[in-house]
């Protein structure tokens, strides 16, 4: 099966040539920089999150997807991944933030009345409670039906379901249920 292929914002399409995908992608990143710089970083512009954020918004952003595909990377070569914790801790922060915007209804993910807590030994802490308009979040530690403990940068990649829950730098706790329904019907 030949891969998709996806157009660029000014038209150019990726090469065929997988050695020239390299050149590409830095050239991408180049412009993405340049135009964040542009503007100005603080500058509003348009996000499919929630309306305009700060230009920055998009580095960050693209920071998140690139620290996910390295680990796609190292994972699929069999080699340990780290991501250093608070780089994790704060992408868990925008993978929480963001997950409403990619899905329409997450009410069954995380049921009113059910929560999970999320427990980086290396560095920060999130409580998720369902409610009736879907998932909130905060930073902190209160007891939740499930818990789940483990280094941020595994958190990190359990929530983008480069994890399993059952990968053994993990501890899950509680009501294991609920985690794999929360895993299942949030998928990026």
């Amino acid at each position: 099966t030949a891969p998709v292929r996806r157009r660029d914002t000014q038209g150019r399409s990726a090469p065929d040539e997988p050695a020239q995908l390299p050149a590409w992608l830095r050239e991408g990143a180049t412009e993405l920089v340049a135009a964040v710089r542009s503007v100005g970083p603080s500058t509003p512009v348009w996000t499919w999150a929630g309306g305009p954020q700060p230009a920055e918004w998009w580095l960050q952003r693209m920071l998140y997807e690139l620290v996910v595909h390295v680990a796609d990377t190292a994972l699929a070569l069999n080699e340990p991944v780290t991501i250093d914790a608070s780089l994790a801790a704060v992408g868990i922060d925008e993978w929480l933030t963001i997950l409403p915007f990619v899905h329409d209804d997450l009410v069954e993910a995380l049921p009113p009345g059910r929560s999970m807590h999320l427990h980086a030994l290396d560095g920060g802490e999130w409580l998720l409670r369902g409610t009736p308009d879907g998932p909130a979040w905060e930073r902190g530690h209160v007891k939740a039906d499930v818990a789940v403990r483990g280094e941020a940068g595994r958190l990190y990649l359990l929530l983008n379901r480069r994890l399993p829950a059952d990968d053994p730098a993990l501890e899950v706790h509680g009501d294991r249920q609920t985690l794999e329904t929360w895993l299942a019907r949030t998928i990026f």
